[in-house]
């Protein structure tokens, strides 16, 4: 017969080790402003399949998956930040006027948030006996992107060095070219997980927050 400590510790141990800080990708918060009726809103999936005709499973499978990483960031949170740098990818004037107002909005809502996470991470740092989450020198910042050569996107390796900058430990994309490299980019101390990926690893938490 097991004691409620040894029930409490086992519970514990299958809970996941939430990231620190999860950078989205430029292409994340994109689709979460295409898919916000089915995301924010539980559209029928069947408007995601028909935007998505012919894409492949593995697009439809992530975006299934923002969804329910979005509810759970609802219901207990979870510590998405962004850049400047993924406004500025989001405001190219090859969309059309409509589409950029839309991007101008969701990334607009996603730099506040992002703001007041940093702020509150700052404070915690700041009055507690734990380290600080490493920093990128103006040095590393200048050799980073060169030390990325397996991101071909000069746009993907100035992210990837920004979500470093913030102390980021995931980055998160639908860029398959980004996650084709994870391997490589694992080793500056930040995985690069799809949302499909991060969902399966918190998916014990999910179940826990109501």
């Amino acid at each position: 017969m097991t004691s409620s400590a040894d029930e409490s510790a086992a519970t514990d141990r299958s809970l996941p080790d939430v990231p620190r800080l999860i950078f989205l990708d430029s292409n994340i918060v994109q689709n979460l402003a295409s898919f916000g009726e089915f995301i924010y809103e539980n559209g029928p999936v069947t408007d995601v399949d028909s935007k998505l005709e012919n894409k492949g499973q593995d697009i439809r499978d992530d975006v299934l998956a923002l969804a329910e990483l979005m509810d759970l960031g609802r219901r207990g949170g979870l510590p998405f930040v962004i850049s400047p740098r993924v406004a500025e990818e989001l405001s190219v004037p090859r969309r059309s006027l409509a589409k950029r107002q839309q991007l101008a909005f969701s990334s607009n809502e996603w730099s506040h948030y992002s703001s007041g996470l940093l702020e509150a991470v700052a404070e915690e740092s700041d009055s507690s006996s734990s380290p600080r989450a490493i920093r990128v020198n103006p040095r590393q910042r200048r050799c980073g992107p060169e030390s990325m050569s397996t991101l071909r996107d000069e746009g993907d390796r100035q992210l990837m060095v920004d979500a470093l900058e913030l102390g980021c430990d995931a980055f998160l994309t639908m860029d398959y070219k980004i996650w084709d490299a994870r391997d490589s980019i694992r080793r500056f101390g930040i995985r690069v997980l799809r949302p499909v990926e991060l969902m399966n690893e918190m998916r014990p938490l999910a179940g826990l927050v109501r």
